[in-house]
């Protein structure tokens, strides 16, 4: 029985802080006050994705040019 008490009191202030009255930070509630916030969130979710093509984009294309690039061509050769 103790351990539940235990836990009981631990959760009930997590509980009372979580409340829409008393998070004036959340992310969650402050969704429909500020358009700012859904484009800012928009940006940082997408941030990764954009990472990820871009950089996959141009291994690509440097692969694609090598391959159309005769191999032994000299640079110092005109």
């Amino acid at each position: 029985m103790k351990p539940f008490v235990t836990m009981l009191i631990a959760t009930i202030p997590g509980v009372v802080l979580a409340s829409r009255d008393y998070a004036f930070a959340c992310a969650v509630c402050g969704v429909d006050s500020e358009p700012g916030f859904l484009w800012s969130m928009g940006f940082l979710i997408s941030m990764p994705f954009v990472i990820a093509t871009v950089t996959g984009g141009y291994f690509v294309y440097n692969s694609r040019r090598a391959k159309r690039e005769p191999a032994n061509k000299n640079i110092f050769s005109e």
